[in-house]
């Protein structure tokens, strides 16, 4: 199964555009170590524990977005926030 890596791609211009300015690009291997940079990069979100009387939830910090109950969204198996996609940064 192949899954979709997102990339920023605006940041990937401006690096590339960098890079290019700098000279460091003279291959295609040079092309594919800052494309593998960008996609190492890609922003995180932190779900946070919210417990109150009437319900309790994890809530991403990017979107607000939430997921009932006290299982951390890892141990429910998501590695990405169902809500805006951004990858979760475990053991935050």
């Amino acid at each position: 199964m192949n899954y979709m890596k997102l990339v920023n791609a605006d940041g990937l211009k401006d690096c590339l555009l960098l890079e290019g300015n700098l000279g460091h690009i003279k291959t295609l291997k040079d092309v594919e170590r800052v494309i593998d940079f960008q996609v190492d990069r890609q922003p995180t979100t932190v779900f946070e524990f919210v417990d109150n009387c009437e319900s309790s939830a994890w809530v991403c910090d990017y979107c607000g977005g939430g997921i009932k109950g006290q299982e951390s969204p890892e141990s429910l198996g998501y590695n990405r926030c169902p809500f805006c996609g951004l990858l979760i940064e475990v053991g935050k």
